[in-house]
């Protein structure tokens, strides 16, 4: 399984790269952008997503130039099949209807504790086996 981490502000991707046990998860690649949008010095979110298999997309919802909302919409328009957890502090009612009518598989509120994103990542697995094995 292969995971996307997106989220504007470096800290935050950067502690869920470290601090989640990947492998434990059985994470094979985990990736990370900052932004949505294709940039010059890092390669960004929508390229990784075009370059590679992603299973589980991990993002923020508010973020510079595009948000995650508007990522999942873009991953569905493409036809992949991405399972998203969204991570953020915005305990909006709007973003989390909206993820819940895009079909999210999760909605998490930040400061968000390891063990919790981890679960979700196990959770998010187990429906990507099921729905292949329905296939």
């Amino acid at each position: 399984m292969t995971v996307l981490v997106i989220d504007d502000q470096i800290h935050v991707v950067e502690g869920i790269l470290s601090e989640v046990p990947w492998e434990n998860l059985g994470v094979d690649k985990v990736w990370k952008a900052y932004n949505v949008l294709p940039s010059t010095s890092v390669q960004e979110a929508k390229t990784l997503i075009c370059e590679n298999q992603i299973d589980i997309l991990m993002t923020d919802i508010e973020m510079p130039g595009e948000n995650g909302l508007s990522l999942l919409k873009w991953t569905q328009d493409q036809g992949m099949e991405t399972e998203c957890i969204f991570l953020t502090a915005h305990a909006d009612f709007v973003y989390a209807r909206t993820a819940m009518q895009l079909g999210s598989f999760d909605y998490i509120l930040q400061p968000a504790r390891y063990e919790d994103i981890g679960n979700a990542i196990l959770r998010a697995k187990q429906r990507i086996r099921d729905k292949r094995e329905q296939q």
